[in-house]
């Protein structure tokens, strides 16, 4: 296993993670910034992959929510990382980290949000009528219970 840190950064870091969120979002750094910075006020915040070489190889931005479906769960709104290798270390490494940070705040589950991939998605009458309406399949939602599997790998 690579030489990895797990970091939560603090204001101060989220520069540095932009280029990581801009891999994976289709948002400037001021709206990744401001977006960042009310999940750590709000009580959530962001893990990084600092790598030997202190630059940062994985990000993902979290909060806790309660949900219908879910209960209590840690929502991931984003999981970027930057790999060289099919064995997706840094990926692992993240998704190690937010299970851990999800069971110590008492979550049942993780919801991974993650972009929409149109080709497979199924189509419903809910689906078309909300298309109808102007509303676009941009992400969906993964949900990981705590007591099963990982969902990254």
């Amino acid at each position: 296993m690579p030489d990895f840190r797990i970091l939560l950064l603090d204001e101060r870091q989220l520069a540095e993670a932009y280029p990581l969120v801009r891999s994976a979002t289709d948002v400037g750094p001021d709206r990744w910034k401001k977006f960042a910075r009310e999940l750590i006020a709000s009580g959530g915040g962001v893990l990084a992959v600092q790598a030997a070489d202190s630059c940062l190889h994985g990000v993902a931005a979290f909060r806790q929510v309660g949900t219908l479906r879910h209960e209590l769960s840690l929502q991931v709104e984003l999981l970027a990382a930057f790999e060289l290798s099919r064995l997706a270390p840094v990926r692992k490494a993240l998704c190690a980290a937010l299970e851990d940070l999800a069971r110590r705040k008492g979550c049942r589950n993780i919801l991974f949000t993650v972009a929409a991939d149109a080709a497979g998605q199924a189509r419903s009458g809910l689906h078309a009528s909300l298309e109808a309406r102007g509303a676009r399949l941009a992400t969906v939602s993964m949900v990981q219970k705590l007591a099963g599997e990982a969902a990254c790998g």
